[in-house]
């Protein structure tokens, strides 16, 4: 594919499907010409026009709005028009369709953000936050992507850019005048490790698109007749799993998605854990059970206050915990405390939370719903999204980082620290979009969606 910056680009940037507006995209040099002819208008103006839309046979194709945001200060850089229509997709096509005949092409996937991007509106990784901010299912994933977008993320890229390039300078000039040159290694060594600490400071707290946009599992655990699906229930609020009286009334997993303030949560009802059953569909069952918990993020241990031994005695805490594949969070929860008379309450112990709640009156439902949403929203404000190529590439200048921080041989050659200091650079560099290859950047607009 390849993108002739001359051409004058068109696209629907709005959904398909029938809605209240439908918008068509111009970029380039031809933008205003086309809109006036497409209006019959003499002038557009930048800003809001009002204007009725005309086929080739000047038959009325729509009336709404043109809006015109002239070059530079456009989201392209260039001259772009938005044609805003009903959202219907009939009009749109015909609209796009009579641009084409008035000297448009239509635009490649990711072209309007592709120019952006070489026009210096925005870097790449504010481009590939554009990508990921539509592809984004919770309100808590587009609050850490517009960190990338607003160019926060970029602008700690750059400081470490600038800070190595310094560095990386002094270092060459004293390599090739070794004589002319007052050069302290010591004080290199120093400032090496301000960025490389400035670096860390950020990697540690970068995560990938996994955690933006892949739910959290919370796999809700207990005996049988406990109040499991009766929380799965409460939780949902609607009756999605069968509740009875009988023990064993669910006989294999069940699951429902829910979402908590921005957080999307995967709610998986097991059934119930008997250990010692000799009945065959339980064994299954438990095994489909065994599995869901190795994949758990959030483990909800349900156990009835009455009868709280049998579960903590066949399966205990420590079990549980290493049973799953990776970290999670295990709560503890005590049902049934209003067979008690018991308040609600929550301990944080070192390994679990601890929580006495009833299902049945809802009390203590308000500390558990807070446990799981505080279980990520406090790394709302602290952490950084990057996607599969920039990871990749932080993970590289992290490797040559360590590949000078050796603390028992500090002391190598200058053109080691030169040259992979330099690697650094590169590779900080690629992320920003600076010196990537053609092909590079073709692969990574392809994967927008035609309008942006």
């Amino acid at each position: 594919m390849v993108y002739n910056l001359s051409d004058t680009i068109v696209a629907i940037s709005t959904a398909k499907g029938n809605g209240g507006i439908g918008i068509v995209r111009l970029s380039g040099i031809l933008s205003v010409k086309i809109a006036r002819e497409l209006s019959e208008k003499k002038t557009i103006i930048v800003g809001i026009n009002y204007a009725s839309f005309f086929d080739a046979n000047f038959f009325l194709i729509d009336s709404g709005l043109i809006l015109f945001f002239n070059k530079p200060y456009s989201f392209t850089g260039e001259d772009l028009i938005e044609i805003h229509a009903h959202g219907n997709d009939l009009i749109l096509d015909s609209l796009v369709f009579r641009c084409v005949d008035l000297g448009a092409r239509l635009a490649y996937n990711g072209e309007f953000s592709f120019r952006a991007f070489l026009n210096n509106k925005i870097d790449l990784i504010q481009a590939e936050s554009i990508n990921s901010l539509i592809k984004s299912n919770s309100l808590n994933s587009n609050k850490i992507i517009f960190k990338s977008l607003s160019g926060k993320f970029s602008e700690f890229i750059k400081v470490v850019i600038s800070d190595l390039s310094k560095l990386k300078l002094d270092l060459d000039a004293a390599i090739e005048f070794p004589d002319h040159i007052s050069f302290s290694f010591n004080d290199f060594y120093y400032s090496f490790l301000a960025s490389y600490n400035n670096y860390l400071s950020i990697f540690d707290k970068v995560v990938s698109d996994d955690f933006l946009f892949e739910s959290l599992n919370v796999v809700i655990l207990g005996n049988v007749n406990v109040g499991k699906s009766s929380l799965f229930n409460f939780l949902l609020k609607t009756d999605r799993a069968i509740v009875s009286n009988v023990p064993g009334t669910t006989r294999d997993f069940i699951e429902s998605n829910l979402c908590l303030n921005g957080f999307n949560f995967r709610l998986i009802d097991t059934a119930g854990f008997n250990p010692f059953t000799e009945d065959f569909i339980e064994k299954i069952s438990i095994e489909r059970t065994l599995t869901q918990i190795r994949k758990a993020n959030i483990l909800i241990c349900v156990v009835d206050v009455l009868h709280e031994c049998d579960f903590l005695n066949n399966f205990n805490l420590n079990k549980l915990l290493l049973m799953a594949e990776s970290k999670i969070k295990l709560i503890l929860l005590r049902n049934k405390i209003d067979l008690l008379g018991v308040c609600k309450n929550i301990i944080h112990h070192k390994d679990y939370v601890e929580i006495f709640i009833s299902v049945k009156t809802g009390d203590g439902i308000d500390l558990l719903l807070n446990e799981l949403i505080s279980t990520f929203s406090k790394y709302t404000d602290d952490i950084y999204f990057a996607n599969k190529r920039q990871l990749n590439l932080l993970l590289n200048v992290k490797n040559y980082f360590s590949s000078l921080i050796m603390y028992d041989d500090i002391y190598k050659p200058l053109d080691f620290y030169s040259e992979n200091i330099g690697f650094i650079i590169t590779d900080l560099n690629s992320i920003l979009g600076i010196s990537v290859s053609n092909d590079i950047l073709v692969d990574i607009f392809s994967n927008f969606c035609v309008g942006k």
